[in-house]
């Protein structure tokens, strides 16, 4: 399935935006919501960057990265509608997909009651956490 009809996030905008979509913001933190010095709001609000210490990067670099994180957000996506639907939706919602149906693509989200927007901030949210904690464990490890 081509991941990029799945979402539409601009690589311009900053991974902050979208991991604050669906109303993710509005719930409360996981019990497993653990990143020191972070609190949950700065985390929900800052952009990822600035999160993994990496504001200073280059533009250039920026753009790539944040292309690569909408990518593997989008993947992790795909996966979580396959184990929500059957393989009959599935491969008819790859078909949408392949033939451009936004309509039938909604319909079957619909159909198997998927709240895309939250499953796509819940994808997000956890990305943003693993990505996170291994630049924070990076950057100990660097001061050591």
């Amino acid at each position: 399935m081509d991941s990029n009809v799945v979402g539409d996030v601009s690589q311009d905008q900053p991974m902050a935006n979208v991991s604050a979509t669906a109303g993710a913001a509005q719930t409360p933190p996981p019990s497993n919501f653990f990143l020191p010095g972070i609190s949950y709001d700065d985390f929900i609000q800052k952009d990822i960057l600035d999160l993994m210490g990496a504001q200073d990067m280059p533009s250039e670099q920026k753009a790539e990265l944040y292309e690569s994180m909408v990518a593997t957000i989008q993947d992790r996506v795909i996966l979580r509608l396959l184990e929500m639907m059957s393989d009959d939706d599935y491969a008819e919602l790859e078909n949408s997909v392949d033939v451009k149906d936004a309509t039938k693509f909604g319909e079957i989200i619909q159909r198997n009651n998927i709240d895309l927007p939250q499953v796509f901030a819940e994808e997000a949210l956890t990305y943003k956490i693993e990505m996170v904690n291994l630049a924070q464990g990076n950057n100990a490890a660097k001061e050591e």
